[in-house]
């Protein structure tokens, strides 16, 4: 635990927000305008570490390439700090814009998300996956609700001091890889690499070892809309070659059985598509305005949390007023 470490002398770590392989996120505080940010943490780099491709360069040079574009955080600053001590630890760090709650957190919250919820999710990860692949050149590689996070209201980010709730960020970039080479040509399709992405939204070409392109994150995404309907996708099990059978078993409509037929329209497409492709985003960016169109709500509607939360309060007072109700007449009346 890093918390109450200061960095560069301006960033002071507050409370440890999760772990991954890269190493640690932290919540932290400007020390002189009191701004909170969210700060990665890769290390301490030891000479077993540095045998390991570092994750947090990767995911620098990203986001770099990615500043200015929506869906995508603010980068404030990004280097090595080294803890004084009788082994002295040296750390990488990304220091970025806090975000709120994930899209796994708010899934799990809800349960499941209705068909106007998940229409306008998709359409802001849709547009988010094709700006990382037009804009940074890179395949995400590990398209997952738990890498989308709400925005969060925040003074000094973003036009007029705020940036909005209801647009949705992509993170994690610590996979990516360039599917272009420096003078822009498309990469040859490598034979036989390793499993990369999570086990229940990786395409089945991951599962078989493929070498991953565009349409790839294009399929990780399909899973994580019919999960938002579903509530549930059909491979529970956490192996991975059974996923990866479950996952060619419901090749067909089956797997998208009683959800809108937008659904399978964009199923259909990305069957259509291969390594090389260069997919129509606007074309299923048309497929998710079909899908919300059969809601019949008006684009405006609250996401589903706003909608919990508000069902949530509503309960609350309602406890609290029959609960001083009734005291009230026992001991008035009673």
């Amino acid at each position: 635990m890093l918390s109450s470490i200061v960095v560069k002398k301006k960033w002071k770590l507050l409370d440890s927000l999760g772990k991954g392989a890269f190493g640690e996120i932290y919540t932290a505080v400007n020390i002189y305008s009191g701004e909170k940010v969210a700060v990665k943490v890769e290390g301490p780099l030891n000479s077993t570490s540095k045998k390991r491709k570092p994750l947090l360069l990767m995911e620098m040079d990203v986001l770099k390439k990615l500043q200015g574009y929506p869906y995508f955080c603010k980068l404030e600053a990004y280097g090595r700090f080294t803890i004084q001590s009788k082994v002295n630890s040296t750390y990488n760090y990304i220091i970025m814009q806090l975000l709120g709650p994930s899209l796994s957190k708010l899934r799990r919250k809800c349960q499941r998300f209705s068909i106007a919820t998940t229409a306008l999710l998709g359409k802001q990860i849709l547009r988010a996956i094709e700006i990382c692949h037009d804009k940074a050149g890179v395949v995400h590689r590990d398209i997952k609700p738990g890498n989308f996070c709400m925005g969060i209201t925040s003074s000094g980010n973003g036009p007029n001091g705020t940036y909005s709730r209801s647009k949705c960020y992509m993170i994690d970039f610590g996979l990516c890889r360039s599917y272009r080479n420096s003078e822009g040509v498309l990469r040859e399709e490598r034979k036989h690499v390793g499993f990369r992405g999570t086990v229940a939204y990786a395409s089945i070409n991951a599962h078989e070892g493929r070498d991953l392109g565009r349409v790839d994150d294009l399929w990780s995404m399909f899973y994580m809309l019919v999960e938002f309907v579903r509530g549930d996708l059909p491979w529970k099990v956490k192996d991975k070659e059974k996923v990866a059978e479950l996952k060619k078993k419901y090749t067909d409509a089956s797997l998208v059985a009683n959800l809108p037929k937008p659904f399978l329209d964009i199923m259909n497409y990305l069957y259509s598509l291969h390594f090389e492709d260069t997919p129509n985003y606007n074309y299923i960016d048309k497929l998710l305005d079909n899908l919300f169109e059969c809601t019949g709500k008006p684009k405006n509607v609250p996401f589903d949390w706003y909608l919990f939360e508000l069902f949530y309060y509503i309960c609350i007072y309602i406890y609290i007023y029959i609960y001083y109700y009734y005291y009230y007449i026992n001991i008035f009346i009673l």
